[in-house]
């Protein structure tokens, strides 16, 4: 039986090596933002739900059942968004990461767009420069499966050079490891300084959109 409770307290622990910077980080940045500005109802809510999604406990799960509930609770009526579904569960198997991630990142690089080209030139669902794209072995960035599949794994070198920091890794992602280097943390650039929270928020959503669809699942 897949237990959202469980799962919630999986990440909260660090189980998943990717997973314990981003909430920290995460759950700071939400109580900040509580702290300076009034709660709307969609946030009362999301801090409703985590709250009563935190308490209790049982045994952690595998990596695999986060990937299963990923699966069982995002099943889109849409086919552009079903295609993307699916190449985002390809890349979080393949490079062991969170697909709630990988789909923040592309809700903020892209709103989902796949032929999305940037001013800067950054192409696709993960905007993906063309010099990078060729680095990673993207011979179409506007593929929906070749975008994900290496904007995901330019995300897990991030994360890798960066020690597994979610924030710096995400900061990397947008301004470059040399900008984050160079400061040494999330560089001073407002664009930075928006898209960091900004993943983090939407990653927080998509965490609580699915403990609540995997409450709504027949029990095994």
């Amino acid at each position: 039986m897949i237990n959202p409770v469980a799962l919630y307290n999986e990440i909260m622990s660090g189980i998943v090596s990717s997973m314990p910077p981003m909430l920290q980080s995460m759950i700071a940045n939400k109580k900040t933002r509580q702290a300076q500005q009034p709660a709307s109802a969609a946030s009362e809510e999301i801090s409703n739900a985590m709250n009563a999604l935190s308490s209790g406990g049982s045994a952690p799960l595998s990596f695999a059942d986060i990937y299963e509930l990923y699966r069982k609770t995002n099943q889109s009526g849409d086919e552009l968004r079903q295609q993307i579904d699916d190449a985002i569960l390809g890349a979080s198997m393949k490079y062991g990461m969170d697909p709630n991630l990988i789909k923040s990142v592309i809700r903020a690089e892209s709103n989902f767009n796949p032929d999305a080209v940037s001013r800067a030139g950054a192409q696709g669902l993960m905007q993906l420069m063309p010099n990078t794209a060729a680095s990673l072995g993207v011979n179409d960035p506007f593929d929906i499966i070749e975008n994900v599949d290496g904007g995901t794994k330019y995300l897990s070198k991030m994360l890798e050079m960066f020690g597994g920091d979610l924030r710096l890794a995400l900061a990397a992602y947008n301004a470059g490891p040399t900008a984050v280097k160079k400061y040494d943390g999330i560089p001073p650039y407002e664009e930075t300084q928006n898209y960091v929270p900004s993943v983090l928020g939407y990653r927080e959503q998509y965490i609580v959109r699915q403990y609540e669809e995997a409450r709504k699942l027949p029990r095994a």
